[in-house]
């Protein structure tokens, strides 16, 4: 009689299992890695932060902020007061208001003049400000060169500052260089564009100024023109943008 013989068939669930095993053991090392990632840069940049502020020269550095943010306001004033110079070409009116154009001669500045115009108002603004840190003579401060960098924009001007500080205090050493960003919200760029387009046009010129022009780009740039007497034999164009935010009105004066 022949006996029925049952095939041993393997099974491989085992091997199912020890896949699944496998893939969690994975799926953990990798969320391990993951955090420990996420944490090492968490760390760094919070220890960055606490070596670039530290706070014994916490009130410097609040101080030289404060100093940047008051000096690029008045230095943009004087700008606008000063059409475009910080300190008014060869030919002004008796007020010292800028001529951009005297015997001939066009006066206007290029878009790279203005830029420097900008920088070296804030340049002396900020080292005036600063006065030497005379208001921190318990420190013993070393520096070196402020550098400034300015992109000028339509409606905003851009401001990047360096200023390397070696603060020594209590015996211990600290370094500071980077003052970061700053941004400016006016609309000078777009004033300038106007008026180089009209110059350009020979809408305004040493012998013509065509006052409906004027009065066209103000509008189309959202911004205010006003025409005052600005002496003996001369008028002043005063363009005005003001800005909500700031809660203040900039002037861009000439004479003509």
């Amino acid at each position: 009689m022949n006996k029925r013989v049952k095939s041993k068939i393997p099974s491989f669930n085992f091997l199912s299992e020890n896949r699944r095993g496998q893939v969690t053991i994975f799926i953990i090392i990798a969320v391990i890695i993951i955090t420990g990632v996420s944490l090492f840069f968490i760390l760094r940049e919070s220890s960055t932060k606490n070596l670039e502020v530290p706070v014994e020269v916490s009130p410097i550095k609040n101080f030289i902020d404060l100093c940047i943010e008051e000096s690029i306001e008045e230095s943009i004033s004087k700008i606008g007061i000063g059409g475009g110079y910080f300190i008014p070409p060869k030919y002004f009116n008796a007020n010292g208001f800028t001529y951009y154009f005297y015997e001939g001669v066009n006066y206007f500045p290029s878009r790279e003049d203005l830029e420097e115009e900008l920088l070296q108002a804030l340049f002396s603004e900020v080292e005036l400000c600063l006065n030497n840190f005379q208001n921190f003579k318990n420190y013993d401060i070393r520096r070196s060169e402020l550098k400034i960098d300015v992109d000028l924009f339509d409606d905003q001007i851009v401001y990047n500052l360096e200023l390397p500080l070696k603060i020594s205090f209590d015996e211990k050493s600290y370094l500071l260089e980077d003052f970061g960003e700053h941004t400016y919200y006016v609309k000078l760029g777009s004033i300038y564009d106007g008026i180089y387009d009209l110059i350009e046009n020979d809408y305004y010129n040493e012998e013509r100024v065509c006052l409906s022009c004027f009065n066209d780009m103000i509008l189309e740039r959202d911004l205010k023109i006003d025409l005052l007497q600005g002496g003996i034999g001369s008028s002043l164009f005063v363009i005005s943008d003001y800005n909500e935010e700031y809660n203040k009105t900039f002037e861009f004066v000439f004479a003509v």
